[in-house]
């Protein structure tokens, strides 16, 4: 039995109200599929511009002067 048939079975068991929301909810999401992703449309600089940095790479220094996660000294392996 192919998936189609087994969920249209499915789906005659479920209460009517139930099949609407579910109808209604992939309404909303469906242009969500087709459209750029909204962090697609961010360049460098807007994206710096959130957190507060001119540009990228002042962001990338901001990041690097603190004390976590980035580790900005070199290392010799035993620390």
């Amino acid at each position: 039995m192919g998936i189609w048939l087994q969920r249209a079975l499915r789906a005659v068991h479920r209460p009517s109200g139930e099949i609407m929301r579910r109808l209604v909810q992939e309404a909303v999401a469906w242009p969500d599929r087709y459209r750029a992703p909204p962090a697609a449309k961010l360049t460098g600089a807007v994206f710096a511009r959130l957190f507060g940095a001119p540009d990228i790479d002042a962001l990338w220094q901001q990041l690097a002067a603190r004390p976590f996660p980035a580790i900005t000294k070199p290392s010799d392996g035993t620390q």
